[in-house]
């Protein structure tokens, strides 16, 4: 295949929640392929005091006990606010995993990852495909590093979703699954990690100010005018949460 239209990428992270709620998260961001460079310099829009006081994007969403505070929010203030001007587009699946482990299909914790990947790549396809008569976009995932087994089975598994499509969509703008990235060198990779930690945030206490920041981005139901099962897939259905529903109706 070959494409004359700019790519879009997608850069995803996992996450678990701690506690009482039992959550598996995997989610990030999508960006046009002529975004990638600003959001790689995107420290350029920190002001002085933020980045002589933390060492990139990593250390301000996970900062040293010793480090100010009031300038990690506003550093993170400025990231969220010029990654909107950027433009991208956030999608988060949600799995409880004390439900899922009680399907006879999930077997095992790596189960759970499998089906969020799907759930992911779903999302996804749906974001690329356009409305008549723009033409669709074609995308490539870039993953969180894993271990070299892991990320080989994974892209087995992307190739077997691609050949068989899934329930609801058939994958074929999704190039593939590209080398695995950490966060601590790119930008676009360690924004996915503040996506999914803003929302697993917002998930067990429901007060992330940062998840304001991202819903006003997610894709929308074009019928119900809903997060829910395109920017937000929530695994099982029946675990409805306030992630759904706009940070003002919380």
């Amino acid at each position: 295949m070959i494409l004359s239209t700019p790519m879009k990428l997608g850069y995803f992270d996992e996450a678990f929640t701690e506690g009482d709620d039992d959550w598996f998260l995997f989610g990030g961001l999508l960006i046009d392929e002529e975004s990638w460079q600003p959001i790689e310099r995107i420290e350029e829009a920190l002001d002085k005091e933020v980045r002589e006081e933390f060492d990139g994007l990593t250390q301000i969403r996970k900062p040293k006990p010793d480090q100010d505070e009031a300038l990690r929010k506003r550093g993170a203030e400025t990231i969220y606010d010029t990654i909107d001007d950027i433009g991208y587009t956030p999608i988060v699946v949600l799995v409880d995993q004390t439900e899922a482990l009680n399907w006879d299909k999930i077997e095992n914790p790596e189960d759970i990852y499998m089906l969020s990947f799907s759930n992911l790549v779903e999302r996804l396809q749906m974001a690329l495909q356009n409305d008549a008569p723009q033409s669709d976009d074609y995308g490539v995932m870039f993953i969180d590093e894993r271990d070299d087994k892991s990320f080989s089975d994974l892209r087995d598994h992307h190739y077997a979703i691609k050949q068989s499509g899934t329930n609801y969509v058939e994958p074929t703008n999704i190039v593939g699954v590209s080398a695995p990235l950490r966060d601590d060198q790119s930008n676009a990779m360690a924004l996915a990690d503040w996506i999914v930690s803003a929302a697993g945030t917002h998930l067990l206490k429901g007060n992330s100010e940062y998840y304001r920041h991202i819903y006003d981005n997610f894709e929308t139901h074009p019928k119900k005018n809903s997060v829910s099962g395109v920017g937000v897939k929530i695994i099982p259905g029946e675990s409805i949460s306030d992630l759904e529903r706009h940070p003002d109706d919380v």
